[in-house]
């Protein structure tokens, strides 16, 4: 489940009551692969329930090929890129990398996080 909300749904509304608790929850299909709206709001609606969180009013549209919101799997994928080449440029910029590159002929190829490559989660 956690996989299809994160890769097949894009949120565009998640409202809490006062007790910090889901009350609305409004999601868009990014493909049908998985079955209707209707079958996802179903599935979610019997999730929460038995996480002890019924009564959610929960409302997703069917996959369409105009605007939506990114899925939590592609902001991820953004913000790592993002991160990365802010990473490379404060590289390539920093005075001691370009003495090197300059002395040495050298070319700045590839920047990789070593946290990314492990799969750890990084605070900035």
């Amino acid at each position: 489940m956690a996989v299809q909300l994160e890769q097949l749904l894009a949120c565009s509304l998640f409202e809490t009551d006062a007790n910090g608790q889901p009350s609305r929850i409004e999601l868009q299909l990014v493909n049908d692969l998985c079955g209707s709206a209707e079958q996802m709001r179903r599935k979610l609606a019997d999730f929460l329930t038995a996480q002890g969180m019924p009564g959610v009013r929960i409302a997703i549209t069917a996959a369409e090929g105009g605007c939506r919101q990114k899925t939590l799997g592609e902001s991820a994928t953004q913000a790592r890129q993002e991160r990365q080449t802010r990473l490379t440029e404060a590289l390539r910029t920093h005075p001691v990398v370009e003495k090197m590159i300059t002395r040495f002929q050298a070319e700045l190829l590839r920047v990789e996080l070593i946290a990314d490559r492990h799969g750890l989660t990084l605070r900035e």
